[in-house]
């Protein structure tokens, strides 16, 4: 028995995680252990016989490693990211393979490149959290905001030291306020460019920039999870109609009609005014996302993604009109 084949490193989880085994005996029984990070963890089992070549898909049980969320830190910095990596490992008799780091994307998480779609050139302004997330294993990673405008400034984020997981670069406007405020250096809006530079290594140079803008409190915004299995976000800068609907559950009785159980939901319509045909194509990463979030006072709030559908024109400025709802429905009193 051979493990011929193994996952490429840094491949998404979705749709297959394949092994290929070899030189199995047709008339036995051959039995895969899947493993966790840890060899002493079986996950799972898999048994096959009647061929002495077998296709081996772990996926499933990669799958259940996964757990996606927006990072929750408020201040800047480099950040490992849990749960947006796992371990592909199997057992055959004496043979174990190597331990495989899987993203939880659908296509391979190159190192040393930022891992989104997401046009250079963004916006940003003073209550968003942008992450940057990349892998680079083994090496050593620093980063720098630069703020420009009519003056410069410049913020330097601890470096840190790789492993084989996934990481981000957390750009906190908030806690960049209150750094130029203790600063001295005036409000964020003061300034109009922001520029992330991160150094990983012998991996080179990998830079995005941003526009600060003034937004006003009439706007939202959505975090999702991308094709990398990162996190992408983005601010809608206007907020359209809102709309209730209730559904009642109702009985007829000799006093007329009585309303035995009631829930409501939300749908709010999210508007992009003017935005390039590429942004456009990255956002349809978010109507395509199975995982999206809401900016709240209180931290991302899971919403359900309506609209299924999103037009893109080869022009220079277009919109679109994106619907969302809580993932719960709100339970109204019940009899």
């Amino acid at each position: 028995m051979k493990i011929a084949n193994q996952p490429q490193a840094y491949q998404g989880a979705y749709p297959e995680v394949t092994y290929t085994l070899t030189e199995a005996i047709p008339d036995e029984v051959t039995e895969v252990e899947i493993l966790g990070p840890d060899t002493s963890a079986v996950t799972g089992t898999k048994r096959m016989s009647g061929s002495s070549q077998y296709e081996v898909n772990i996926a499933g049980y990669v799958q259940r490693q996964l757990n996606i969320w927006p990072a929750t830190e408020t201040v800047c910095g480099i950040y490992p990211a849990p749960g947006r990596m796992a371990t592909a490992r199997i057992r055959v008799g004496s043979l174990t393979s190597q331990a495989v780091p899987v993203s939880g994307g659908t296509v391979r998480a190159e190192t040393g490149h930022a891992l989104t779609d997401k046009p250079d050139g963004g916006t940003l302004s003073r209550r968003d959290i942008e992450e940057v997330a990349f892998v680079a294993p083994g090496q050593s990673v620093t980063a720098r905001i630069t703020l420009g405008g009519s003056s410069t400034h410049q913020i330097a984020l601890p470096s840190i030291t790789c492993d084989d997981g996934m990481y981000v670069v957390l750009i906190a406007m908030q806690d960049i306020e209150n750094r130029l405020a203790e600063a001295g250096k005036g409000p964020v809006t003061a300034y109009r460019t922001l520029t992330l530079g991160i150094t990983a290594g012998s991996l080179g140079p990998l830079n995005r920039r941003y526009r600060i803008v003034d937004r006003s409190g009439n706007s939202t915004r959505l975090a999702w999870v991308n094709r990398y299995g990162a996190i992408d976000a983005f601010t809608f800068e206007h907020i359209g109609t809102e709309l209730i609907t209730a559904k009642k559950q109702r009985v007829c009785t000799r006093n007329g009609y009585e309303v035995l159980g009631s829930e409501a939901e939300t749908e709010t319509a999210l508007h992009v005014a003017a935005g390039c045909a590429a942004q456009m194509r990255w956002l349809g990463g978010l109507i395509a996302s199975p995982a999206v979030w809401r900016l709240e006072a209180n931290g991302w709030e899971a919403v359900d993604v309506i609209t299924d559908t999103l037009a893109v024109r080869e022009e220079p400025l277009q919109g679109c009109e994106i619907r969302i709802r809580p993932r719960r429905r709100t339970l109204m009193q019940n009899r």
